[in-house]
């Protein structure tokens, strides 16, 4: 074995390692804030036990395939990077709103505009989507490709449940104006 297989080797089990990392300090980071930052109401809905379960089996799997893959794409950590950037700038922005959980049923009792909340209406579900695609980079199986496409399609329904229930709020009003005024994702463009 030569000294440049050999450098290789740890490179690889380096960058392996620093995303495995930083894929669960991400998704520690979401937990905790599930628990500590959101107001939950005492039932739990189908929508967010999905959301739960998907998310556990996606984190679990991410980790066996990365175990399989040999090269970590540098996309991978610019997606964890813009990932945490949107989470803690939506967090600070949203630290006295009291917002619900996913697919809770309650109605929402404020409008949030600050922050990232300026040109989109779901940030914490952008940063959120952007650590999957983290993931799905990292370990880039088509299986994680699937998981990260239907973490997508979950999110996608929680924003268009929580935008039902501004409509059916006395918001209503001033979120048809929010609306008109911003994207649902990425800011200009989705």
């Amino acid at each position: 074995m030569n000294v440049q297989m050999i450098l290789g080797s740890f490179a690889a089990g380096s960058s392996k390692l620093s995303a495995a990392l930083a894929s669960l300090f991400l998704f520690a980071q979401f937990a905790v804030a599930t628990r500590t930052h959101f107001v939950a109401n005492k039932e739990i809905s189908p929508g967010l036990t999905l959301l739960g379960v998907t998310s556990v089996l996606g984190f679990v799997s991410f980790l066996y395939f990365l175990e399989e893959t040999d090269r970590i794409s540098l996309s991978a950590f610019f997606a964890y990077a813009f990932s945490q950037l949107a989470f803690i700038w939506t967090k600070k922005s949203t630290q006295t709103a009291s917002l619900g959980l996913a697919y809770s049923r309650d109605l929402p009792h404020a409008l949030v505009e600050a922050g990232p909340y300026k040109w989109i209406r779901h940030p914490f579900y952008s940063s959120y989507i952007l650590y999957w695609v983290g993931n799905a980079f990292a370990a880039p199986t088509l299986a994680q490709w699937v998981i990260c496409g239907m973490l997508c399609v979950i999110y996608f329904c929680a924003a268009r449940f929580e935008e039902r229930k501004f409509y059916q709020s006395p918001l209503r009003k001033a979120y048809e104006e929010y609306r008109e005024r911003t994207t649902m994702f990425v800011p200009y463009v989705l």
